[in-house]
């Protein structure tokens, strides 16, 4: 059963998206959602497809998406599942109007917020706060990044198996262990061995 929220939902949780970040005012907020639109999507949307152009980047409400890759072999890497207070979208491609290699697909009955390359680029010119907002938003994703390849290059399968599922399990709840496996680099049956392992081992110290 598909369960969309309001336009109205969508906005208020955008607008505490950035107040968390950024310091908003009422009227600073009033532009930049108007520059936003609501579309609500079932399971199985292709937004982005591989080859072509990113028209938009996407705010996730609600809901479930993909983000990954396919190499020339056929085989598919997950790169992120973005879900809600996620931005979605390659930036890359979308920023400079270039064709990605990636694709974008929901998983779930999706509520969005998308805004177009052109209302993107008008708002960072014209709204300091939005500039701001979506500079703070490229550090933090930056610095996560770097964390994750640290993790990726000091941690082993086992380690990293454990980190996602203890620090995910919501997020677990919502996928199939073949997407988790494409998502960690390793086939579906070799991640099945090391979650039947894990069973008989204490939990990680994430502190």
């Amino acid at each position: 059963m598909r369960e969309f929220v309001s336009e109205k939902y969508c906005q208020e949780r955008l607008e505490a998206h950035i107040s968390s970040i950024v310091k908003l005012s009422k009227a600073d907020f009033e532009y930049i959602s108007t520059h936003f639109i609501t579309e609500n999507i079932d399971s199985k949307v292709i937004l982005q497809a591989s080859g072509g152009l990113c028209k938009f980047e996407y705010f996730v409400v609600k809901g479930l998406l993909q983000h990954s890759y396919m190499d020339e072999s056929g085989k598919e890497f997950t790169l992120s599942f973005p879900h809600e207070n996620w931005w979605a979208g390659d930036f890359k491609s979308f920023k400079n109007d270039l064709p990605t290699e990636k694709s974008l697909v929901s998983l779930e009955p999706t509520s969005l917020l998308k805004i177009s390359r052109s209302d993107f680029l008008h708002l960072l010119e014209n709204s300091i706060v939005f500039e701001r907002y979506i500079a703070r938003l490229s550090e933090n994703n930056s610095i996560k990044m770097q964390e994750r390849v640290l993790a990726d290059m000091s941690s082993n399968l086992e380690e990293k198996v454990g980190v996602f599922y203890q620090s995910n399990p919501d997020l677990v709840s919502r996928l199939s262990q073949k997407r988790i496996a494409s998502f960690l680099g390793v086939s579906q049956e070799h991640l099945s061995k090391v979650l039947n392992k894990r069973k008989e081992l204490p939990p990680i110290d994430l502190s």
